[in-house]
């Protein structure tokens, strides 16, 4: 009895593409039955299958094949190979039970390819019809699932009309350039031979569809398709139509002027330098053009408006940088009112680049929804001046993470508003049993991938790019530079925080604003961020009891204080140090911190007594009995407390009030210089509690009974031309409407997108809102019993 022997080499079984159905049979035979088939069977026994494909166990390796990476489940735009081994084997009955009688192992190997051919999505055909001298700006649009591939776009043959071309990302550009086909011999109506008096130059025009076919490449794989652009209208001399065409009608018709090789920026340019550049005006008819400014061109230029000369002395603006923006109008000499404008704008720069560095880069990074802010933006001066910072105005659209605001240090401060783009169905579906959807899943966030549009060229409210300008006092130094920051969803549902603030008495009061008030002790000079609400010197004692807590209802929070809440005295333990670090392992800032001391220490959170059961009022019962009845959607802690210290040890969360926020290597100096004059002073204070603060003003647009956003107008994605908004963008002829959310959709009888409630921006228009750090949406919570436990 032989084994089993294979017919199918070991080895490659070929190279096939990912995302098409793939069948392919293994062959093996029992010699002792070599005729059937049936008499052996197949099993993977080692190794991995590509994804998508299985071996059955009559030899058959089918399915759709998927080329990934280890931990990337998505398209990629390489090769894989898997390795595996299947077995060949007989059976035979042993005592009723079938067993694996004889065998035989064969490896192979299957390589799918990723690579995925460009793919047009700008249908075939005519892209419009236009006429001389008029602008084609046209985006040939197309797609390559390939991350990481470069797709362009060229001529393959045929021909654009004169002076449009198409560059590598497939736009189709210029203004047409007049082409007339009458010669000396060729006589007509719109010619210079047909007329008897010699002064009236008429100029020909034909009409004209120009055909061409475009070739889209990754480098790898290729497409083409086929387009076209007619040009022309038809004139008297046409032989369009016959006698028998019909009704004919006729109109008149001005080819107005522009301006080749039309690029609105006219670059850069340094100060104390002569400048000149000429508008060529391009008249279809060549009509005599005259040319003028509407605006305010930059000192010292002038505008010849014969032969449309911009020219003169660029005058000296120190150590500034000037953008000016003005427009220069094209027209034919005797009709005025064939007029077009032409959008300019120039930048003058003073001896910045020799004067001035910048000293952030322009990606300042990303930062999370509803994270504190430690951005900031920084140059210098070559001169020593003091440099401030603002945000550049004046046909600028700036745009800071909402919640944001920078200051004239250059620190960017508060807290990014929690509310981001994101697609969250609360609607009940034909699929869905449940009334809404409780568990807010978002396909953004949950789904294997990230939403995008548009073939990722459109951004949903994450890259916020604003420009800012570093100036001195004295306005002699002026420098731009344009900055962008990602936002990250990193948080679907808000949360909030229980403070514990200060209740003293007058004496008490005097001594900590001593303290805090005295710059020679809390010298701004040492402090990390002193401008900074969030960092700097602390305005008063106050501490942070319980983090990341769920934005449920007031009167939840209410219920949570009946268990283990009555007024309560703590005490300001001794001086500590700590420090915050960064991914790297350097540190970003230091603090100085009391820790509070809790006189009722490891007690059970009740205790049963002869006059019933009692609920001591420890911090960590208070705090545990808060979370158990309002939960934590947050466990972050702040970066120094998470962070590594000196020791090796992390600290972890620490009831305690944060003195100062310092520079790295500074925290010593100010702990040594409040030991020297208030250390007992701060021992001898009592620190009275009985009521929390709920820090709220991040989830006041949240509905806590809902557990969602309050609905608002969605964004209409206008785009903003110097600050002033476009005509509002609808999609699909409206079909799909992003304007505008109803509050009762029953009547909707046709479901669109909007009836999931898309928003984004978080409703705003062109408006980034900025929330200040503020007690105005905070809410006390008065600790409801005064009966006072271990505490007197």
């Amino acid at each position: 009895m032989a084994h089993p022997s294979w017919v199918t080499t070991s080895g490659s079984l070929g190279t096939i593409p990912e995302g098409k159905f793939y069948r392919a049979s293994l062959e093996a035979y029992d010699p002792d039955f070599p005729s059937d088939s049936s008499k052996v069977k197949y099993k993977k026994i080692s190794g991995s299958l590509p994804k998508g494909i299985q071996v059955s166990s009559n030899g058959i390796i089918e399915g759709t094949p998927s080329a990934y990476i280890q931990g990337i489940p998505e398209a990629v735009s390489e090769n894989v190979t898997s390795k595996f081994a299947v077995r060949v084997y007989t059976e035979r009955n042993v005592n009723g039970k079938i067993v694996v009688d004889r065998l035989n192992d064969r490896t192979f190997t299957i390589t799918v390819t990723g690579q995925n051919a460009p793919e047009f999505v700008t249908p075939a055909g005519k892209l419009g019809s236009y006429y001389d001298g008029q602008l084609v700006n046209t985006q040939i649009v197309f797609t390559d699932e390939d991350p990481g591939d470069t797709a362009t776009i060229s001529l393959l043959s045929g021909e654009l009309p004169p002076g449009v071309s198409i560059n590598d990302t497939g736009l189709i550009y210029g203004y047409i350039t007049p082409v007339t086909s009458i010669t000396g011999a060729d006589v007509g109506w719109e010619n210079e031979g047909w007329d008897s008096q010699p002064l009236q130059f008429n100029s020909g025009t034909i009409s004209k569809n120009y055909s061409f076919t475009l070739s889209i490449t990754d480098g790898l794989d290729y497409n083409v398709r086929s387009f076209s652009i007619f040009v022309g209208f038809v004139t008297a001399d046409s032989n369009a139509y016959t006698i028998d065409s019909g009704t004919i009608t006729t109109d008149t018709f001005t080819r107005c002027p522009y301006i080749k090789d039309y690029s609105s920026d006219l670059g850069t340019f340094v100060h104390n330098n002569f400048f000149s550049h000429k508008f060529i005006g391009i008249d279809p008819n060549n009509d005599i053009l005259n040319y003028s400014v509407t605006g305010t061109l930059p000192s010292g230029l002038t505008l010849d408006t014969d032969t449309g000369f911009l020219h003169g002395t660029l005058t000296d603006i120190g150590l500034t940088e000037q953008t000016t923006s003005f427009t220069i109008n094209v027209y034919k000499q005797e009709n005025a009112v064939s007029l077009t404008a032409f959008d300019f704008t120039i930048t003058i720069t003073g001896n910045i680049n020799t004067g001035v560095t910048w000293n952030t880069n322009k990606n300042l990074g990303s930062i999370n929804n509803g994270e504190i802010s430690i951005l900031n933006v920084g140059a210098t001066a070559e001169s020593g001046v003091e440099l401030l910072y603002r945000l550049k105005s004046g046909g600028t659209y700036n745009k800071l993470p909402q919640g944001l605001t920078l200051k004239s240090s250059g620190n960017i401060i508060g807290k990014t508003c929690f509310r981001t783009f994101g697609l969250i169905d609360h609607n009940s579906t034909c699929d869905d049993n449940l009334l809404a959807d409780t568990n807010l899943t978002t396909a953004d966030v949950n789904g294997f991938k990230n939403i995008t549009f548009d073939n990722n060229t459109t951004t949903i409210d994450n890259k916020c790019e604003f420009t800012i300008e570093a100036y001195s006092a004295n306005g002699q130094v002026s420098t731009f530079k344009t900055f962008n920051v990602y936002v990250k969803r990193k948080n679907d549902i808000p949360y909030t925080e229980l403070n514990i603030n200060s209740l003293f008495d007058m004496s008490a009061r005097s001594t900590i604003n001593e303290l805090l008030n005295d710059t020679t002790i809390l010298n701004p000079e040492l402090l990390y961020r002193p401008d900074d609400t969030y960092f700097g010197a602390s305005t008063q004692v106050s501490y942070t009891h319980a983090l990341g807590l769920s934005p449920e209802m007031t009167k939840t929070y209410n219920e949570a204080l009946n268990k283990s809440h009555y007024d309560k005295k703590l005490v300001l333990g001794n001086l500590k140090t700590a420090q915050a670090l960064d991914n790297k392992g350097n540190v970003i800032y230091e603090v100085v911190y009391s820790e509070i001391i809790d006189n009722i220490k490891n007690i059970s959170p009740s205790v049963s007594t002869s006059s019933g059961t009692l609920y001591p009022n420890s911090l960590d019962n208070m705090r545990n009995t808060v979370i158990d009845k309002i939960g934590q959607t947050s466990a972050l802690l702040p970066q120094w407390m998470s962070s590594k210290q000196s020791n090796g040890k992390v600290l972890g969360f620490i009831p305690c009030w944060v003195i100062a926020y310092t520079l790295p290597n500074q925290s010593k100096l100010i702990k040594y210089n409040i030991n020297n004059n208030f250390a007992k002073k701060l021992n001898e204070i009592d620190f009275v509690v009985d009521r929390y603060t709920l820090k709220s003003q991040f989830t006041q647009n949240w509905d806590t009974e809902d557990q969602r956003w309050y609905p608002t107008d969605s964004t209409t994605f206008d785009i903003y031309d110097n600050g002033v908004p476009a005509v509002e963008t609808t999609f699909d002829k409206r079909s799909c409407a992003f304007i505008g959310v109803r509050t009762n959709k029953a009547d909707i009888a046709t479901k669109t997108a909007d009836t999931i409630g898309i928003s984004a921006d978080n409703g705003s228009k062109g408006i980034s809102t900025t929330y200040q750090v503020t007690d105005k949406y905070n809410k006390y919570l008065m600790f409801p019993k005064k009966d006072i436990i271990n505490i007197k």
